[in-house]
């Protein structure tokens, strides 16, 4: 939903990130080590998550999220979190992605494919400018929706094409007059001596 309209907006494509995994994290508890997981938000709106790991600041994710897209001008934020089993879970760092180096439209409008899969190494961080201890390593695709027919809509438009075809079809003979019948007959009725 977007811009509180209450409606749903069809999405231009998905990104596609796969977690490769995140080296040498940040540990935030007193006791042991933290318990990392990837969580993906939209616009703050978290969309996805990855797993968790317990107990380990080095996970080795290997793990696909998709995340649907609406705009090119949506913030994409990729945040690694630390599951608390009391309280609420901490941030480990973050990282944004910018939707414009990966969602390009073709001259026609049409929106591309972008399946690269660079690997991509990046230190998370906690604020701006503020960086975090930790390495996240993923690649980001972008893969356009395909667009498809509404079954209903489908249903609407062969409903329509029948109509028309029978309003032009020829119709059987007696079923209407051509003019020279109807001549004939007015002809005919002229005659009867009834009529005189």
């Amino acid at each position: 939903v977007l811009g509180g309209s209450g409606g749903c907006v069809t999405p231009i494509g998905v990104m596609r990130l796969y977690f490769k995994n995140a080296r040498d994290l940040r540990n935030v508890e007193t006791l042991g080590k933290s318990d990392p997981y990837v969580r993906c938000l939209l616009s703050g709106a978290q969309k996805a998550r990855t797993v968790t790991w317990k107990n380990e600041l080095n996970p080795d994710f290997d793990e696909v999220l998709y995340v649907p897209v609406h705009s090119i001008r949506e913030k994409l934020t990729v945040e690694v979190m630390d599951e608390e089993s009391n309280g609420h879970d901490r941030s480990l760092g973050h990282l944004e992605i910018p939707l414009k180096d990966y969602i390009v439209q073709s001259d026609a409008g049409e929106y591309q494919v972008n399946d690269k899969k660079e690997e991509l190494s990046q230190t998370l961080v906690s604020g701006p400018g503020k960086i975090s201890k930790g390495t996240l390593n993923y690649t980001c695709s972008f893969f356009p929706c395909i667009p498809t027919i509404d079954p209903e809509e489908e249903e609407r438009e062969k409903e329509e094409a029948r109509e028309e075809a029978a309003a032009l079809a020829p119709r059987p003979s007696g079923e209407s007059l051509s003019v020279s019948e109807s001549a004939s007959e007015h002809k005919e009725g002229s005659e009867n001596p009834e009529s005189k």
